[in-house]
């Protein structure tokens, strides 16, 4: 049906979540300069840190949605939701 566990661990290790936190950072920082360099607002900070909080917000999700898919959280879900 979806993506197994394994999957998810491999697509998210540590190395794979830094690599895409570096890259994030430079494609925002990069944003950045270019609106300073043409005097606008919301320069190379900015972007960067937006750049960052997007990430950290795509992850968490992809995590979350496998931890709710996953054997355990389903058995701990099922029996809140029992109660």
């Amino acid at each position: 049906m979806g993506t197994t566990a394994a999957e998810i661990t491999s697509e998210l290790s540590l190395l794979s979540v830094v690599l895409r936190l570096a890259f994030a950072t430079f494609i925002g920082a990069l944003v950045g300069v270019e609106r300073s360099s043409r005097g606008r607002g919301a320069g190379v900070k900015t972007h960067a840190l937006a750049n960052i909080c997007g990430l950290v917000y795509i992850t968490l999700e992809t995590w979350r949605e496998w931890a709710l898919r996953s054997s355990a959280a389903s058995a701990f879900w099922e029996r809140e939701r029992s109660l």
